[in-house]
């Protein structure tokens, strides 16, 4: 009896001998996605046809509003029938399937109203039956009358910090930690107290314990009174101007011992404070000073918010100056229309001089009388606007009406792409003829 060929390629008249049908292993072995002959761990057996006619109905029937679920093709006793209710939510329903999903069915429930308390009134604090304001006792330690055996053991402040905090640290009613603040003869050690007999202690005589420094009565209201009589406040100050630079431009009217600027918008904001009050009394009538071309507007700090808004309440502009043009080359005109202050905006994404200037006048007399001026600058007439015009004007030329697409007398150059990477793989671009160093 000859063996039947096997398939082959060349002939594909011939079939492929009958394989046998492998059942399920029996017992809870794992199924296995192939079934290769000669291995020890499998086990096959031939099933007939009629052993596949098996029932997978459940005998007992399920319960109401309940779906059996059993894989087709396997006995009912070795497959765990799964039930699940069924659905009967409307499919908004089912994609809000959540514990904060809202259970009405108008919609994905995105109008939710949300009851908003109502604001109680705080009670009258001076009819409660307690009334607490507890008081702080400050006191202070200048280092320009520390004893020199003081300054010469501790010579930073995180060691004078940390050995006053040591010494004062048996009074219960102590407060935080020490601090310094200023500096040069101005430099002062703060403490405070929240009991008045602890407080009369610290300054009623020098401590022994640190090498007789003497505290005395502080009061931070008065402080910072006296810091104002002695500052200004310094707004328009351009962004590439630096701390030295507008220090050194205020030394001109007195000794600065204070410089701090803070970013606001796309300009410095400026505190200044002057050793002496002396400084300040001049700057009564100067509005603005000039540092490096530019136009800083001043104020005393201790001037109240009338005062300070009565320096910005008549304002004028005059428009059409050419490009890259500062205040210091505008003073001449500003003297001649007796504007106490001025400043050229600059454009917040290129940071540019605009064409215009804004000027600021003491009073409304002087604001008419210097519009019923004409005024030209290097043989270009100049126009007057109102503050409310600055939308209107053109950023190129300054005048009303016109646009920078029209007017602009250099048009976008176009640069052909096959260029620019030739001059990135050559590096002849604009740092050509440069040598590395």
């Amino acid at each position: 009896m000859s063996t039947p060929p096997a398939p082959s390629v060349i002939n594909p008249d011939i079939l492929p001998p009958p394989r046998p049908i492998t059942s399920t292993p029996s017992g809870d072995r794992p199924l296995s996605p192939t079934t290769t002959a000669g291995a020890p761990n499998k086990r096959s057996r031939i099933v007939t046809d009629d052993a596949m006619n098996v029932d997978i109905t459940s005998p007992s029937a399920p319960a109401p509003n309940l779906i059996s679920t059993v894989p087709s093709g396997l006995p009912v006793n070795k497959v765990q029938v799964i039930t699940s209710p069924q659905n009967t939510t409307t499919p908004v329903e089912t994609v809000d399937a959540s514990i904060h999903a809202p259970s009405n069915t108008s919609g994905k429930g995105k109008a939710v109203i949300f009851d908003i308390p109502e604001r109680r009134p705080s009670s009258d604090g001076s009819a409660t039956a307690i009334k607490s304001a507890p008081s702080r006792y400050h006191a202070a330690a200048y280092l320009r009358d520390a004893p020199d055996a003081f300054k010469t053991k501790f010579t930073t402040n995180r060691s004078m910090c940390d050995e006053v905090d040591c010494s004062f640290s048996r009074y219960s009613s102590y407060g935080a930690r020490v601090r310094c603040d200023g500096s040069g003869d101005n430099k002062k050690i703060l403490v405070f107290f929240n009991d008045q007999h602890d407080y009369t202690d610290c300054v009623s005589s020098p401590r022994a314990d640190l090498l007789n420094l003497a505290f005395m009565h502080y009061s931070p209201a008065d402080a910072k009174l006296n810091d104002e009589a002695k500052s200004l406040f310094v707004t328009d100050i351009p962004l590439f101007l630096t701390e030295t630079q507008v220090r050194q431009a205020f030394s001109r009217y007195g000794t600065v011992i204070k410089c701090k600027l803070t970013p606001r918008n796309h300009y410095y904001n400026g505190h200044i404070q002057f050793s002496s009050t002396d400084a300040i009394t001049q700057f009564n009538d100067i509005w603005a000073i000039i540092c490096l071309g530019n136009s800083l507007r001043v104020c005393p700090a201790s001037f109240s918010k009338s005062q300070r808004d009565s320096r910005r309440e008549y304002v004028a502009i005059l428009a059409g100056i050419p490009k890259n043009i500062k205040e210091a080359d505008l003073l001449e005109i500003a003297t001649q229309v007796n504007a106490k202050a001025l400043n050229v905006p600059l454009s917040i994404s290129s940071y540019k001089p605009k064409p215009y200037v804004y000027l600021n006048f003491s009073s409304f007399e002087s604001l008419e009388a210097a519009k019923e001026m004409t005024v030209a600058f290097r043989g270009k007439g100049l126009t007057w606007h109102p503050p409310n015009e600055a939308q209107i004007l053109c950023h190129v030329c300054g005048r009303p009406g016109c646009s920078p697409s029209k007017c602009n007398p250099r048009p976008t150059r176009k640069v052909d792409d096959c260029l620019n990477k030739l001059y990135s793989r050559f590096n002849a671009g604009p740092r050509r003829g440069c040598q590395d160093s």
